[in-house]
């Protein structure tokens, strides 16, 4: 768009479209950056809730079942029924507690290898506890031997797959956590470098389209100063740019109407000047045939004395 075609619009509808146009830049960066906060927080929720989370019930259960496998040995190093009862009721709640854990751990796994590790877990666990029940029962038949060989060939050797298990869930769990931290880290940044650029961006345009206005204002206003200076000094012939209907258009116009006016007087006032001329032409002439008259009409009176 060139300066001529710009001129045609008037200094208020161009100050409202700079100012929409950096309303609209301001916008869209806050907009962007909402957008940016929102995946961060998005990210740190997911730490929070699914992997944090889902890392302190690997710790319960790891505990729990620890806890199960150290109460089986309890019972059959037991020699007396209360003692055997209370470990029992020990393992009863553990066991429930396992159950709540997996309950829990089960509501936050989504992708399809949390969901094959988990039930693979689950499986194992079950085998675990049938294995439990089968030492607690050769416990409470006072048959040691076998129950201590379960133990030992059986039970610990499922700990052991639990354990693993349970590392495997750790290092997804880890994986998981690292790549949403990673994913909030990248979103930082980039919401730092897309405020900072966005920034930049909205200074320079404001800098641009500032010179920009200033310029095109002051070129309208030089347009008429110039010939205001002219007229000021006597100079009516300069010519008055057209300015359509803007502000700098209006002024031309009343600048215009000043300089018919001006060239109106000048015209009267040579006129004026010119009857003035032909009045002092006609009274010196009419002095001038007065004395002659009077100098013939007194020669005339000398001679006739």
């Amino acid at each position: 768009m060139t300066p001529q075609m710009l001129s045609r619009f008037s200094i208020r509808t161009k100050i409202a479209v700079v100012v929409s146009i950096l309303l609209l830049a301001v916008a869209a960066m806050g907009i962007m950056a909402i957008k940016e906060i929102r995946g961060i927080n998005s990210n740190l929720a997911e730490v929070q809730n699914k992997w944090l989370k889902s890392g302190l019930v690997i710790g319960e259960m790891q505990t729990a079942i620890l806890r199960y496998q150290t109460s089986i040995r309890d019972h059959l190093l037991a020699d007396d029924p209360e003692t055997e009862a209370q470990i029992e009721k020990s393992l009863l709640a553990m066991k429930d507690k396992v159950k709540q854990e997996l309950s829990a751990y089960e509501s936050i796994k989504t992708s399809a290898e949390e969901r094959v590790v988990y039930d693979e877990f689950r499986k194992v666990w079950e085998s675990y506890a049938a294995a439990g029940e089968e030492v607690l029962t050769a416990s409470r038949n006072q048959d040691f031997a076998t129950g201590r060989q379960l133990f030992t060939d059986k039970l610990i050797k499922i700990g052991e797959q639990n354990d693993e298990l349970l590392n495997k869930e750790r290092e997804l769990n880890k994986a998981g956590t690292d790549a949403a931290v990673k994913q909030g880290n990248d979103a930082y940044e980039f919401a730092i470098k897309f405020v900072v650029g966005g920034m930049i961006f909205i200074t320079l345009l404001s800098t641009a389209i500032g010179v920009f206005l200033v310029r095109d204002v002051s070129r309208g206003m030089a347009s008429i100063m110039k010939p205001m200076r002219a007229f000021c000094a006597g100079d009516l012939s300069p010519a008055i740019p057209s300015g359509g209907e803007t502000e700098i258009g209006q002024m031309a116009a009343t600048l215009q109407l000043l300089k018919d006016t001006l060239i109106a007087k000048k015209a009267s006032d040579i006129v004026t000047s010119a009857d003035a001329r032909a009045r002092t032409n006609r009274t010196v002439s009419i002095d001038n045939i007065t004395r002659e008259f009077e100098s013939v009409t007194g020669d005339l009176i000398g001679s006739l004395s």
